[in-house]
Formats: C-alpha cells, structure tokens, sequence
C-alpha cells in the first residue's frame, strides 16, 4: 500500500510538475547561481526573449537593478516585457537553473529509462526461461549455462564495460540495462515452469497435444504472474540504480539532459557551498527504490497467502 503510494506520487508528481512550477527559463548563471532553498525570485521577462531572475531586483528610474551572488546588472525598463515573483522550492543550482523543475524532468527520465529497461529485461527473461525449460535437455543445458557465465560477471563491470563500448544516451543505455539484467528472471521463470510441468493441468494438456505457443500463453504464463511481477519491481529499483550509477559516472544520461545520477554528480562539485544539489535527487532515489521494494514485498506475501 505504501509502496503503491509513494511510486505513484512520484511519478504523478515527475509527469505533472514541470507544467505546475513557474516557468524560470533555462538558468540566469550571473544572478542565481547556487541560491538556497525557499528563495524567493523576482523574474524578468526581457523583449529579446531572455530571462533574468535574481533575489533582489529593484528600480531606479527608468532602470532594473539586478543584484545577484556573482554580478550586479541595469537594464532598461523599455527591455523589460514580463516581470513575475516565484519560489525556488529547492534551490537553484550552478547555472542559476530551478532545482526542483530539473530533479522532476530528471525523474521523468530516469523512470523511462528504467521502466523501458526492465520490459526489455522481462521479455527477454521470460522468453529464454520458458525456452529453457520446455525445449529440451539440449536446450536448457546451453541456455542455462550462457546464465550462468553472464552471472558470474560483476553486473556493475558489466554495465560500465557495454556504456563504455557505445556512445551514451538515452537509447544506448535502455539497451545495456535490458539485456544485461534479464538473466535472473531467466533463472527464475525456469525454476517455476519445471515445478508447473508436475501439475495434473500441465500434464493433461501435454497428453492432449497442446503445442508450445498455446502452452506458453494459456498454462504457464497465467501461473507465473505473481513472481515474475514481485521480480520486476525489484528489478526496476536495481534498474534506477544503476543508471544513477552511470549517470554519476559520465556513461549514461549525457549532461545536456536532467537525471536523477547526473545531478547527484554535478552538486557533488559544489557540495560545501550547493549541499541541496545532491541531498535531493539522492533523496528521490532513495524514496523510489524503497517503494519498489514495498511493492515487490507486497506482492510477495499476497503471492505466499494465494498459495
């Protein structure tokens, strides 16, 4: 329950914030860099289509005085189109951009990428489990083992090797974690297909001749909802961990594009000086990852009750 809660706030929240918050324009540097939490702004709307924002705008004359931690600036009243007050909830970071508008569109991302990487990961696992489980000896044997030596290899070497092999990005990096995170529910779809194969159900339709596909999709996928879903809310939070990983790393999100491990990155540089840089999207991840959890142990124990 509280892990359906707390996924649903944020991803309700990632989706629907960044077009609730005030719109700041792409980051003032000179007059908003690092600026605390709560900070109230005053945002200046020029004719040329640039925004100014600042803790401190006054007027004199027919002049805007711009006040900021770096620089002190005038412009014109006539160059002046808009003017508007708002709150930065989180801060601003070193490029006078909105925390918080940045740690919602980072999410959105970071939720894509993770949710696209687990379905990957879900069919390829589910494929290569059932494959390995009712094709044969022959066939379970080689697949079987071809998991087994994947397994072996450190998954965070692994990961780190392939978004060293490609070009970063957003596609790139769906792939890797897809296919490089499958073979546990391989391993894992395989172990309940053999315990199913001894069910009278099973055996009835395999004495009927049923073929493969029909079994696949009428017995044994029906029966194999509970772990495989317990599985991919697990997954999913590895999932997001791993890509903050990369993120932080340089190897996954390129820098032009908000995530939750490339600002954790970013306010690490300034940490002394920025501490709410890191503290909040660390702080997102840490609140996504634990709902996935509560989800995955949810299902579990609904799984355990059904038996």
């Amino acid at each position: 329950m509280w892990g359906v809660a707390g996924l649903g706030a944020l991803v309700l929240a990632c989706v629907l914030g960044p077009f609730l918050l005030a719109d700041t324009g792409d980051g003032d540097p000179l007059h908003a860099s690092l600026l605390p939490p709560l900070t109230r702004v005053t945002i200046l709307e020029l004719a040329d289509g640039r925004t100014l924002m600042s803790p401190e705008v006054t007027t004199e004359g027919d002049l805007y005085i711009i006040r900021g931690p770096r620089s002190t600036s005038s412009i014109p009243s006539d160059e002046v189109a808009a003017q508007s007050r708002a709150r930065l909830w989180l801060g601003s970071d070193r490029f006078g951009g909105d925390v918080l508008r940045h740690l919602l569109e980072g999410g959105r991302i970071s939720l894509t990428v993770a949710a696209l990487g687990v379905t990957i990961a879900l069919v390829v696992g589910l494929f290569v489990g059932l494959a390995a489980a009712t094709g044969g000896r022959v066939m379970d044997a080689v697949l079987m083992r071809t998991v087994d030596a994947l397994l072996a290899f450190p998954l965070l070497l692994f990961l780190i090797l392939l978004a060293t092999l490609f070009r970063p990005g957003p596609v790139v990096l769906i792939a890797v974690l897809g296919l490089s995170t499958w073979m546990g529910l391989a391993r894992l779809v395989r172990g309940q297909v053999l315990s199913l194969r001894t069910r009278s159900f099973i055996q009835a339709a395999r004495v009927a001749g049923t073929r493969w596909p029909r079994m696949w999709t009428l017995h044994y996928l029906p029966n194999l909802k509970g772990p495989v879903a317990q599985d991919t809310a697990l997954q999913m939070g590895n999932l997001v961990l791993a890509e903050a990983t990369l993120s932080f790393l340089g190897l996954g999100i390129p820098a032009t594009l908000p995530s939750w491990g490339g600002m954790v990155a970013e306010g690490q540089r300034v940490m002394l000086n920025g501490w709410w840089l890191s503290v909040f999207p660390g702080l997102a991840i840490t609140a996504l990852v634990i709902s996935l959890a509560l989800i995955g142990d949810g299902l579990q124990q609904n799984s355990k009750a059904s038996a």
